[in-house]
């Protein structure tokens, strides 16, 4: 995606968030939005925004989508609703607080043949939650990294 592209896009989303009027939400966006900007959607080409800033660009088309299937829905959701969830609903691809999910593909073979032009990063744990939920929960030490990733039944 080109440097113009980004741009347009990048401001589309920060003109959506301002509207939340959240100083929250804004402080999130200024902490992580390089990272958010620059994550792909996916990590193959034969998926939706495989390259930087199809993240943002994949959360402004379902944020769009959301508000149209809103208009004939019988119970309507807010506007706030659909914008955080709409914009927000993939923030877990950034990673975890330090570092990327998704990495520069290095073998040839899995980018020509398979299209894979990301992989996942092998330096973060993996995880079913969002990377980024558990960190912002994680800097509250509310939880600890094993708790976070094994989830437990417990019997009596």
């Amino acid at each position: 995606m080109q440097v113009e592209k980004l741009e347009e896009i990048w401001a589309r989303f920060t003109k959506l968030i301002d509207r939340l009027e959240d100083k929250n939400i804004s402080k999130l966006v200024e902490d992580l939005g390089e990272r958010m900007l620059l994550c792909p959607n996916a990590n193959r080409t034969d998926s939706a925004g495989c390259y930087p800033g199809g993240m943002i660009e994949h959360a402004l088309l379902v944020t769009a989508k959301m508000k149209e299937l809103n208009g004939v829905a019988a119970n309507k959701a807010t506007p706030r609703s659909l914008l955080i969830t709409g914009l927000f609903h993939g923030l877990g691809k950034i990673g975890d607080l330090n570092d990327p999910m998704f990495v520069e593909e290095t073998s040839d073979w899995h980018r020509d043949k398979l299209g894979q032009l990301y992989k996942f990063n092998d330096d973060i744990d993996k995880m079913s939650a969002s990377h980024t939920l558990w960190g912002k929960v994680r800097k509250g030490r509310v939880v600890s990294n094993s708790t976070f990733n094994r989830p437990t039944l417990r019997r009596k």
